[in-house]
């Protein structure tokens, strides 16, 4: 038998359901596009829906009750800076290496990697009680000026993974959201 880990209590506008609702029934069963246990369910339709006062969700033995909330979905495009003022360009394998070089220390104390950047310089560094510090620097092309922030060193890994040429990083402040861009792909936000 599964377990899963308990969840803080998420709050979902009844508006935002019935959106989906709609969707659910407008949108005929195809192909999973990829190999994972979401697309192919909602591919083949092995997930039940059903809504009123509440959305209830089944999937072979699990049932999942939901209490819908009256309320609008949150803005989250507010969240995202339109023109960051602080921009860094780097090469996104370099950026990647030295992430890396910081890991293990990071993931010893609360997963943060801290960024910091000069005019031609960004500062990847980590530290720990137990493991002590460590740092590691690429070149970059700044605009805006000079910087600091810290990010979840899985989250940054991960978005890293696999890619080549040049990344952009647009910050607005220390404690805002830090956009990341790269190539084509989709426009990337860390908190």
């Amino acid at each position: 038998m599964s377990t899963f880990p308990v969840v803080d209590k998420m709050n979902i506008p009844a508006h935002s359901v019935r959106v989906l609702g709609e969707l659910w029934n407008k949108i005929p069963p195809a192909v999973p596009l990829e190999d994972s246990l979401i697309s192919q369910v909602i591919a083949e339709r092995q997930l039940e829906l059903a809504w009123g006062n509440g959305l209830m969700a089944c999937f072979g033995r699990v049932t999942l009750f939901i209490k819908l909330i009256e309320g609008s979905a949150p803005n989250f495009s507010q969240l995202i800076p339109q023109e960051p003022p602080l921009k860094v360009r780097v090469f996104a394998p370099e950026f990647e290496r030295a992430v890396r070089r910081c890991a293990e220390v990071a993931r010893d104390s609360k997963e943060i990697v801290r960024l910091s950047w000069t005019e031609t310089a960004l500062t990847v560094s980590a530290k720990s009680d137990e493991k002590g510090s460590v740092e590691a620097q690429v070149p970059v092309q700044t605009e805006g000026g000079t910087g600091k922030v810290a990010v979840n060193v899985s989250y940054l890994l991960d978005y890293l993974k696999g890619k080549d040429g040049l990344l952009s990083i647009g910050v607005t402040s220390a404690q805002a959201p830090i956009l990341f861009r790269h190539g084509t792909s989709p426009l990337v936000v860390m908190m």
